[in-house]
């Protein structure tokens, strides 16, 4: 298995989900997630930070997103 600096498993539990310190899937991936998000080469800051101001520049903080990941902020 492969790890992940980033990756942590929540005190007292030894399955489930992890916790991500980039912020990947809301901060909370499933393994199979993380084993993606690595094999992609995703897991560094850089990437996030290229993943965040992109997301910003499609959904402005502030403005409400309407319903989900398709709907342009500009359009309200």
């Amino acid at each position: 298995m492969m790890t992940c600096p980033h990756q942590s498993r929540p005190s007292g539990r030894d399955r489930g989900q992890f916790h991500c310190a980039l912020g990947w899937f809301g901060g909370s991936p499933w393994l199979g997630n993380c084993l993606e998000c690595q094999r992609s080469g995703n897991d560094t800051l850089e990437s996030k930070a290229a993943f965040d101001a992109k997301s910003e520049a499609a959904h402005p903080g502030h403005r409400p997103r309407v319903s989900g990941c398709c709907d342009r902020a500009d359009q309200w």
